[in-house]
């Protein structure tokens, strides 16, 4: 049976939509790759090409472990990155490895029960990670002024291009509709410019956009290069190398980087709340390969501007939300005594049309139909948003309603977006669109051409991306990706007052303090970032144990960004709401503890405002603004309220701020004005001390007490009810990325509370603080031996374990050749065997 023109199309697009793009089978000839099964350690596979850098063969490998292959050293460091969390979901420095072409870098990640393992070149920037770090400082400090999202983007090309040395760096916006379009460029002067210009949804096919969602970075070095299969004993069809830098290139996408004259290629997704907004592209004409070290360097440039990034946009919404609250306060109010609401149409009709471009606004409920402007007959409205696309949440949209002949549309309404305000009363409004002519200029034409000479149909690359007016007839003016984000913010202002149209004066004021002191944070958060940026590059010049937990406190900052708007209308455990604050600072810097107790809803979102506040006056000038510093925050519970302590110690020499800006007013006088609370801020020279009280009727306490992740024990007062003393575990372990993630499982524990040290010295020292009932020594210490600290455990009487990324450990002879050893990466259920072994042995009374 002969296809009709849209069967071939959409078989095409299907085609390309199951091409096994992260199952190649073969990587690019800048590097080799290796994959190990993670328990055993025997090579799965590995590239052919291996005997160009090393002296084994690929089949050698196959036939081994990787013990047999490799060096203790960096057998220890792939073990490290193994122990790490992130490993499964990015690529991590595991170090240098000399081979025939010299020192190289190699990276490692792991993807399901396989560690894969890519040595790479430095490319074609001579470069260090001193030059790397360097680029990347000026890098943020360029782009962080930039609040608004049009010139971030411009920025960024700009910084992105001169930091590459690319022909051409383009910032690449995804539409509602799924095509793209350029709205920020930086190229060379005799390179063409794609600037406003669109590409297609095909251009990207819908697995490769899931692709990009979790890969931060995609190069490829040469379209024209040699591919390097994979070799293995069985299939190498089924490896997924979607993290693999060296993963191979498709045909059908180099052909199509060829019709634009470009020779190599790096891209870095845009992801904003887990979604696909849009790519940083950058086109160069001749082969060119970024060496390890500045790749990994531009893939956390790209992450840090996904966090700006998404900050603009989210400012942008919270912008159309407060704007929709003056519209949300007139708009519903109430009927009767059953808390049914009327439309106060006439109060808001033109305001919504200010909202939106449009020629027509309506709201439909069950029970109201209201309109302003064009808008289709009420008996239209049914059909018509049965036609309409889901963009977003609650939003869909159409531009093209008059192609459908069917549908009746007196009215010739071409262009609709819908808000759905409440699905049991199908409440929505709708803005429309009437059609009008428009121009669209594309990057080549549109216009799909299926390839039948192969076995499968397949949409053939376009051949020219010159610019290409087309001309649209019968359809409104498309609806603009900030046309999404405006209906966001309105929908959600919308909703909250269609929910309760009760109290609209206190809806009002919470939500404009919500939406004021949220652009606050924004600015506060790109602070926050520089600072730390600032303290980890000029800390250490140790790429592994500093670069990486910089890149997850920043995205733990960026996360809390958002806590305000979870807190809505639910109590808020203060624990919870001190412990998200403290994320983007390392454990062993801020003790909180205290007993189980919760604020409620009315007092969450000022709560939350205040202790933000002051964990980021503490960043910028307290305690957390120096690298030794550290804070305690404790609480007590008695018949008057909670009373809280925050107390900074080891910051800069405190001096009295002259003037007092938003955030300190906001931390002094919230709690009075707010629930008749009261706050009392003392400026001591070793460190500032505030004293909260929160009042009884806006706290909601729990017998129960609470598993701290940080414990605290109150200063300056004594609480009523003292927690459990917990067992002290101490983690000797020079990786601070591994230690990190040690401490926050066994964290997990209600009796647990964990100390962490880097060297024999720390541990010592907090020996002789704390008495502790377990502790797990790493064996190598950058070199060193922790046999000084075994033996004072042994002294103390205190069990232990050591733990180490070698396979051969050369240990003392005596008592210390009788202390069980686990190989990294450390799986959590052999550490707690052994606590619980020697938990019993002393439950028994045998002192082991």
């Amino acid at each position: 049976m002969t296809m009709t023109a849209a069967e071939r199309e959409a078989a095409a697009i299907e085609g390309c939509d199951s091409e096994p793009i992260h199952t190649p089978g073969y990587i690019q000839s800048c590097g080799f790759l290796f994959g190990f099964e993670s328990q055993s350690e025997d090579l799965a596979f590995v590239s052919s090409n291996v005997a160009e850098f090393l002296d084994n063969s690929a089949e050698d490998m196959l036939d081994a472990s990787l013990p047999n292959c490799f060096s203790e050293t960096l057998i220890h460091s792939i073990r490290n990155v193994q122990s790490r969390s992130t490993a499964t979901r990015q690529r991590e420095l595991v170090g240098e490895i000399v081979t025939k072409q010299g020192r190289l870098m190699a990276t490692a990640h792991c993807v399901n029960d396989t560690t894969l393992v890519e040595v790479t070149g430095h490319g074609d920037i001579p470069s260090s990670f001193s030059a790397g770090l360097d680029r990347l400082r000026w890098l943020t400090r360029s782009v962080d002024k930039k609040t608004e999202l049009e010139d971030i983007l411009q920025s960024a090309v700009a910084d992105l291009r001169a930091f590459s040395g690319y022909d051409r760096v383009k910032a690449y916006r995804f539409r509602p509709d799924g095509s793209g379009e350029v709205v920020a460029e930086a190229r060379a002067s005799d390179i063409d410019s794609f600037l406003g210009l669109r590409f297609p949804s095909f251009d990207i096919p819908a697995q490769a956009r899931k692709l990009y969602v979790k890969t931060p970075i995609r190069m490829i070095a040469d379209i024209d290069g040699q591919q390097v299969a994979l070799m293995s004993k069985s299939s190498c069809g089924d490896v997924d190398m979607s993290l693999a830098i060296l993963r191979g290139t498709m045909p059908v996408h180099c052909e199509y980087l060829r019709n634009m004259g470009v020779r190599s290629t790096l891209s870095l997704p845009i992801v904003v709340d887990g979604k696909l907004w849009g790519l940083f592209a950058f086109h160069h004409r001749t082969p060119r390969y970024l060496g390890g070290d500045i790749s990994l360097a531009i893939e956390f440039a790209g992450q840090y501007l996904n966090m700006l990034i998404a900050s603009a946009i989210h400012t942008q919404e919270h912008r159309s939300e407060l704007k929709a609250l003056h519209i949300a306060r007139n708009l519903f109010a109430r009927a009767d005594e059953e808390k049914r609401t009327r439309i106060k149409w006439g109060f808001v009709k033109d305001k919504l049309q200010d909202m939106m471009p449009s020629d027509g606004a309506a709201f439909y409920s069950d029970m109201d139909w209201h309109t302003h402007g064009d808008c289709p007959e009420k008996s239209e409205l049914s059909a018509i948003t049965k036609h309409l696309v889901p963009v977003d949440d609650g939003i869909s949209i159409s531009d093209e309603l008059l192609e459908h002949s069917a549908l009746p549309n007196a009215n010739q309404i071409a262009g609709a977006l819908r808000i759905e305000v409440d699905a049991v009363s199908n409440a929505a409004f709708y803005f429309f669109r009437k059609s009008a002519q428009s121009q669209v200029m594309w990057a080549g034409s549109p216009e799909k051409i299926v390839d039948d000479q192969g076995p499968v149909l397949r949409l053939s690359p376009r051949g020219s991306f010159g610019a290409f007016a087309e001309t649209m007839e019968g359809r409104s003016e498309s609806w603009e990706p900030m046309d999404i984000v405006v209906a966001r913010g309105l929908k959600r202002a919308i909703q909250r007052a269609f929910a309760d149209a009760i109290d609209r004066d206190t809806l009002l004021e919470s939500l404009e303090l919500h939406v004021e002191e949220l652009n606050h944070r924004v600015r506060n958060i790109l602070a926050l970032v520089k600072s730390i940026v600032r303290q980890s590059a000029e800390s250490d010049e140790v790429y592994d144990a500093h670069f990486k937990p910089l890149e997850a406190r920043i995205f733990a900052l960026a996360s809390a960004h958002n806590i305000l708007a979870e807190t809505a209308g639910r109590t808020l455990g203060v624990q919870t709401a001190f412990e998200r604050e403290a994320l983007p600072f390392p454990d062993h810097r801020i003790a909180i503890g205290g007993p189980v107790v919760d604020v409620s809803s009315e007092a969450a979102s000022v709560f939350v405002l205040v202790i933000h506040e002051m964990f980021s006056n503490a960043a910028k000038h307290g305690a957390l603004s120096r690298s030794n510093g550290h804070i305690s925050i404790s609480w007590i519970l008695d018949e008057a309220g909670l009373h809280i302590y925050w107390r900074e110690f080891g910051g800069p020499e405190v001096v009295a701020p002259s003037t007092h800006g938003f955030g300190q007013t906001l931390i002094e006088n919230a709690f009075a004005y707010e629930f008749k609370g009261n706050t009392t801020v003392l400026w001591l020279r070793e460190g500032v001390s505030i004293d909260l009280f929160v009042p009884a009727e806006v706290v909601i306490a729990d017998n129960k007490l609470a598993p701290s992740n940080r414990a605290a024990a109150p200063i300056g007062a004594i609480t009523s009810a003292q927690p459990l003393e917990p067992m002290n575990v101490l983690i000797l372990e020079d990786d601070f990325i591994i230690a990190s993630e040690t401490k926050g499982q066994l964290d997990t524990l209600d009796d647990v509370q964990c100390f962490l040290a880097a060297n024999n010295e720390d541990a010592l020292n907090l020996l002789e603080q704390q008495t502790f009932g377990f502790a797990i020594l790493d064996i190598n210490l950058d070199g060193r031996r922790s046999f000084q600290t075994a033996e004072r455990l042994m002294e103390l009487g205190v069990p232990f374990v050591f733990v180490t990324g070698y396979d051969r450990v050369d240990k003392q002879t005596g008592d210390l050749a009788l202390v069980p050893i686990l190989t990294k990466p450390t799986r959590l259920e052999a550490v707690l065997d052994a606590m619980a072994s020697y938990r019993a042995k002393t439950t028994n009374g045998d002192n082991a």
